[in-house]
């Protein structure tokens, strides 16, 4: 091992990337340039993962019990995605999960909304995210980082991944239970699963109703499975159902779902809710049926309620067509639904000054878009669903 293993307090064991392998590969720099995947010497990070690029920490001794597991990465250079990673132990079935990383300050990425304060400093800028929870290791098991779904934009050289600085592993510690009489909300967990819209894409910092929501509520955790341009129907390994698929056991009380603009912009097939239940029965090509299957999922792994909200209206009559779905599906699997693109209060603003300076397009919102107008009906009918769901 090259670096050296750190305890930050009690029990905490930090495993820089200096002790990792990687492959080799060709990916986009700090600088924006293309260069040869490497450990930095300066930050101690590994930098320029091309994407399939892997990184393999192998638990050292000493690592014997049960630990939640943080990655530490850098910023990256555009903000696209809150997955970009696959992870894999001792190469069983991978999962997802959510690193949400800054944007540093000189990013030619830009976007239009800048507001100070919400972008990194630099590239090394570290974030930490939770990766696994409450999970068995042992000395000699090997934890691997597949770089899989990175930010993509325009000013970028190509698709790009943050830096990898160390692996972090805390004891595993029972969660403290916070509940707080009339807010049904405080304390919970949310799964928010979706595209460009759930993750903040044009809104400065990536901050999206997902943020907000979260910060109305003590305790509430929610967590952001977003990628850009990404689709319900079931045709790419980024789709909306292949990724609930791989999120690890996390519990939610709630999975909420984006009605996604993009099988309507892409013109995917509308298609037709199944007779049953079983998944032979749904075509997961089709809008109906991945709806579909994301529900059986969520009825199988989760056991919780679900979710589904519309954007705002725009002009697509495939996307009204999806929407007018949902009371169908409702009718068979009980579903809530958050209808932005018919609420009249909504639709009074489109084409307003104020529209303007809610929307980057009739699709994205910027910040002030989502807190100041899709937060506050949002937030309202969640709490109001979990606290019928409570009295049930």
């Amino acid at each position: 091992m090259n670096g050296e293993l750190r305890t930050e307090s009690v029990g905490v064991l930090v495993i820089p990337a200096a002790n990792a392998e990687f492959t080799k590969g060709i990916g986009v720099d700090p600088g924006n340039g293309l260069s040869e995947t490497r450990l930095e010497s300066g930050s101690g990070m590994i930098v320029s993962l091309a994407p399939g690029g892997r990184v393999l920490f192998r638990m050292p001794e000493g690592t014997e019990g049960r630990y939640d597991i943080y990655l530490r990465v850098s910023a990256i250079l555009a903000q696209s995605s809150s997955q970009p990673f696959l992870f894999s132990l001792n190469g069983e079935e991978p999962w997802t999960a959510p690193v949400d990383c800054p944007v540093p300050a000189d990013s030619p990425a830009h976007i239009e909304e800048r507001i100070p304060g919400t972008d990194a400093t630099d590239f090394c800028a570290c974030t930490e995210a939770e990766i696994a929870q409450d999970t068995r290791l042992h000395p000699g098991d090997v934890l691997t980082i597949v770089a899989a779904f990175g930010a993509k934009a325009e000013a970028l050289a190509w698709e790009a991944f943050p830096g990898i600085a160390a692996l972090v592993l805390v004891p595993a510690r029972p969660r403290a239970q916070i509940r707080k009489a009339g807010d049904p909300l405080a304390g919970r967990r949310i799964l928010w699963l979706g595209s460009s819209v759930t993750y903040g894409a044009q809104a400065a910092g990536h901050y999206s109703m997902v943020d907000a929501i979260r910060d109305r509520h003590e305790g509430l955790i929610c967590d952001k499975y977003a990628i850009s341009g990404t689709t319900l129907v079931n045709t790419s390994a980024d789709s909306y159902v292949a990724r609930l698929r791989q999120v690890r056991a996390t519990c939610p009380d709630l999975v909420v779902v984006q009605l996604s603009t993009n099988d309507a912009v892409q013109g995917k097939p509308l298609g037709r809710i199944s007779e049953g239940k079983m998944l032979q029965e749904m075509d997961e090509t089709t809008v109906a049926g991945a709806i579909e299957a994301i529900l059986l999922c969520v009825q199988e792994r989760f056991h919780c309620p679900v979710v589904f909200y519309t954007g705002t209206w725009f002009d697509s009559e495939l996307y009204r067509q999806m929407v007018e779905l949902l009371p169908e599906i409702r009718k068979k699997w009980g579903i809530g639904i958050i209808d932005l693109f018919h609420d009249p209060d909504m639709c009074r603003l489109i084409g307003g000054e104020l529209y303007a300076r809610y929307m980057h397009d009739p699709i994205h919102p910027y910040r002030a878009g989502y807190t100041e107008w899709w937060t506050p009906v949002m937030d309202r009918y969640l709490t109001d669903f979990m606290r019928q769901k409570s009295k049930n």
